[in-house]
This record gives C-alpha cells, sequence and structure tokens, in this order.
C-alpha cells in the first residue's frame, strides 16, 4: 500500500539522558525517511531533555507540566497533531535496541483496512527470552478475575509473582515499540481515552480494536531487544501495585459489563 507517513512518540519520566540517547542513536539518522519525531515531558523538570529537543528541528517537544502516564501523554501528542497526523504512530519505549531501519520497515508495511496495530518481535536483553506477544489471544474474564485477586494486597502480589505465575499481562513499560494507524485512533479516540492511569497500556488499544472487530498484528520480522528499566522490574513499589490493581479491577468491570 505504498509507504506510510510514521510518527515516533517517546514519552519521557525522569529520564532524560536515556531519552536524548535513544534520539540520537536511532532517530536523528532517520529524519529524512518521511518519519517524524514527538517527545512528551511527564513531569521531569531538570530541562535537558527540552533544552536539547528545541535545538532539533525534526522534534516537536511537548510538556503538559504533569504526568500523564504513557496511554494518556500518547493521546495527548495525537490530539495535539490535529490536521499534521502522520499515517502511523508509533510509540516506543527508549530502553531498547533497533535495527537502523526499524521504522522505515514499519513504513512499508502493506497493511489491511481492518489491521489498525502492529506489534514486533521483543527480546529481553536479560533473559534473552521473546516477550511479545504477551497473549496470542484475548485475556479471559477468569483470568482477569484471578489478577484481581492476586493484586488485592501486597502479600498476594508477592507470592503471584515469586510462584511465577504471572506471564507480563500488565507489565509496567510494556514491549514497546507498538504501531497505531492513524484513522482507528482518530474514530474511537474517545473510548481510548476512556480508561484511567493505567499499565498495561497496549491492552486498553487491543480491546478496544476486538470490540470493533479490527486486528491486532504481530510482525516477527521487526526486532526490538528489550533492556527494561526500573518501570519494568519484577516486584513492583506499594505505589504502582495500586495502578496495577486499579488496571485490572477497570479492565474487569468493562468486561462484566459486555457480558451482562
Amino acid at each position: 500500500m505504498g509507504t506510510y507517513s510514521t510518527g515516533i512518540v517517546l514519552i519521557n519520566y525522569f529520564n532524560d539522558e536515556e531519552v536524548i540517547s535513544f534520539i540520537r542513536k536511532f532517530l536523528l539518522p532517520q529524519t529524512q525517511k518521511n518519519i517524524q519525531i514527538y517527545v512528551l515531558n511527564n513531569g521531569s523538570r531538570n530541562g535537558a531533555l527540552k533544552i536539547f529537543c528545541l535545538n532539533e528541528p525534526d522534534i516537536q517537544f511537548e510538556d503538559p507540566g504533569k504526568n500523564l502516564g504513557y496511554i494518556g501523554g500518547f493521546l495527548h501528542v495525537f490530539h495535539k497533531l490535529e490536521g499534521r497526523i502522520p499515517d502511523l504512530l508509533v510509540l516506543s519505549n527508549t530502553d531498547i535496541e533497533i535495527d537502523s531501519t526499524l521504522f522505515e520497515s514499519i513504513s512499508a508495511l502493506d497493511l489491511q483496512e481492518d489491521e489498525v496495530m502492529i506489534g514486533p518481535s521483543v527480546i529481553s536483553s536479560r533473559s534473552g527470552k521473546q516477550q511479545n506477544p504477551f497473549y496470542e489471544n484475548r485475556i479471559s474474564t477468569q483470568k482477569l478475575r484471578m489478577l484481581n485477586v492476586a493484586f488485592s494486597s501486597y502479600f498476594l502480589y508477592a507470592l503471584y509473582q515469586t510462584l511465577g505465575i504471572l506471564k507480563a499481562a500488565v507489565k509496567g513499560a510494556s514491549t514497546n515499540p507498538d504501531s497505531g494507524n492513524r484513522h482507528f485512533i482518530e474514530k474511537y479516540y474517545s473510548e481510548l481515552r476512556e480508561a484511567p492511569f493505567l499499565f498495561g497500556e497496549e491492552i486498553q488499544f487491543a480491546e478496544v480494536a476486538y470490540r470493533h472487530n479490527l486486528k491486532t498484528v504481530y510482525c516477527p520480522s521487526l526486532k526490538v531487544k528489550h533492556h527494561e528499566h526500573a518501570t519494568t522490574k519484577l516486584f513492583k513499589s506499594s505505589k504502582n501495585l495500586t495502578l496495577l490493581r486499579d488496571s485490572i479491577a477497570f479492565r474487569l468491570k468493562k468486561r462484566l459489563e459486555e457480558e451482562a
């Protein structure tokens, strides 16, 4: 279907140096290939990233003045673009290594009309294991109920993790980059925004796509090495556990509403 215009969205959360390094190493060399760069600052206040971005004409910098979360930050950038939205938007982690042609390859994919999300192959640099997809099929209601119990207290959560049952269904900073079709985001923007501050944000996009009989596509030829910074550690803080619990409770509530 030809080459898509592509925008790369990076969300910074007190990680200026890593974001700057990622842009310099992987993105700036590609700005002549129909690729645009958008950076959202999610709370960092040391100013280094802002100064860097404002001195690079190929980067659009946004600072909402507060932490919007991952999906909230991504949708904030989308809203700000208005009539200048690329065909595909890639929400990318910065704790990854990628081939220099990755985003160019994404732009050249031959997508069908009902294929609205793309997920790459993601290999953990710690374990060497494949991290994507987390699930090949939709998470069952029974699984959501079980996760809801597992995240109800820190003791049960720690036990659950120690037993090795968790399969990363609601991982903190997930295995991006994930790509979304502009028309899908435009049409279902209000549904994508209906979720609270979530972990496992890509599940929200997948649920909205499922609701409208649209498809997510796994592309193993698109390869990413994931280094997993602090937000992806095995045991979350009490604060992050609360967000995990709220995320699961929200998804279980929506599922039970659908099944009623």
